[in-house]
């Protein structure tokens, strides 16, 4: 999974997850107004800006949300916020069973849908990715 870390010189860090059919551009008003608050950790979900998903490669919430518990580990952060949306927010709510208590402080979930089934996800996202050049 790809990932960006901006350093504002910041203690504080501030994840985004963004929607489907996105890329992190969709913060940029957030960019903005945090930045003087937090460094930013910036991930591209399968199949978004730079991350190299094939329509081959499996992927679930569960594992998503498990390469970025892996990419926190690895920076060595510990209680990350999280502005998440739409899909972002779907991931942060499996990211949030799964990741050691310690990992965020503040989450924002911006158009969650719980317990969405996946496979209608999957289905959409490959419908994109197949059809549609917006990913």
């Amino acid at each position: 999974m790809k990932y960006n870390i901006i350093d504002n010189g910041k203690d504080e860090y501030l994840l985004f997850l963004h929607c489907i059919c996105g890329n992190n551009n969709i913060f940029n008003q957030q960019f903005e107004f945090f930045k003087d608050y937090y460094n930013f950790i910036l991930v591209d979900l399968p199949a978004h800006g730079e991350d190299k998903y094939t329509i081959d490669n499996a992927f679930t919430f569960k594992t998503i949300s498990k390469d970025i518990v892996n990419i926190l580990k690895k920076e060595k952060l510990k209680n990350v916020d999280v502005i998440s949306l739409s899909l972002g927010a779907m991931i942060l709510d499996e990211l949030l069973k799964i990741a050691p208590v310690n990992m965020f402080k503040n989450v924002i979930f911006i158009g969650d849908i719980v317990g969405f089934p996946f496979s209608i996800i999957r289905y959409v996202f490959n419908y994109f990715t197949k059809h549609i050049n917006c990913i």
